[in-house]
């Protein structure tokens, strides 16, 4: 798999950290690419959570039990502490159950909170099995194609009003559907947006 941009993934992580932006989607190349870097992520912890809590655990991740219902708060100061130790967090940032391409706010605030940079990062393959969900889950097909594109860093202010959080949302996808754009150019494959 080709990687483009991934430089600056290196940069930011040597110098103290960074949140890492996927969309629900596309979330298994990026995945399976960090393995063993000692990303933290996040699970739920209802079933189909756990269960991909076993596969980040053996691709050695981090993880922070928590989702949109559940542990909120708690796994959010769990996240901030773990940016301030110097590590980086890997974020879905459109789930757990969308809207598809929809930057949800935890991801500004917490970058906001922590005065760490957020990395948008898209990965997709020429070949592959689309599932028919919410989110257009994608499935690698072996031996295809493949490329993960980083994104400029994003660097939020420590405050943040309403107005501004939505501001930021929007500057993120953008940022989300530009690379992704990119990447599917490079591929030759349709973007969708």
């Amino acid at each position: 798999m080709k990687t483009v941009n991934f430089s600056v993934l290196n940069h930011l992580r040597e110098n103290g950290g960074f949140i890492s932006a996927q969309w629900h989607g596309s979330l298994l190349l990026p995945m399976y690419h960090y393995r063993d870097q000692k990303l933290v992520s996040f699970s739920s912890p209802a079933w189909d959570g756990m269960a991909f809590a076993e596969v980040l655990l053996g691709l050695g991740y981090e993880l922070i039990y928590a989702s949109d219902s559940y542990n909120t708060m708690e796994g959010f100061r769990k996240s901030l502490r773990a940016l301030r130790d110097g590590k980086s967090i890997s974020m879905i940032i459109d789930g757990p159950e969308g809207p598809r391409h929809e930057v949800k706010p935890g991801i500004i605030l917490m970058a906001a909170k922590s005065g760490k940079p957020i990395l948008p990062v898209y990965a997709t393959v020429q070949k592959k099995l689309i599932v028919p969900s919410w989110d257009k889950f994608e499935i690698p097909i072996p031996f295809t194609r493949g490329e993960l594109r980083v994104g400029k860093p994003l660097y939020i202010p420590r405050k943040v009003n309403a107005d501004e959080l939505e501001v930021w949302q929007t500057r993120l996808r953008d940022e989300m559907k530009r690379i992704e754009k990119k990447t599917c150019r490079d591929l030759q494959i349709p973007f969708h947006g």
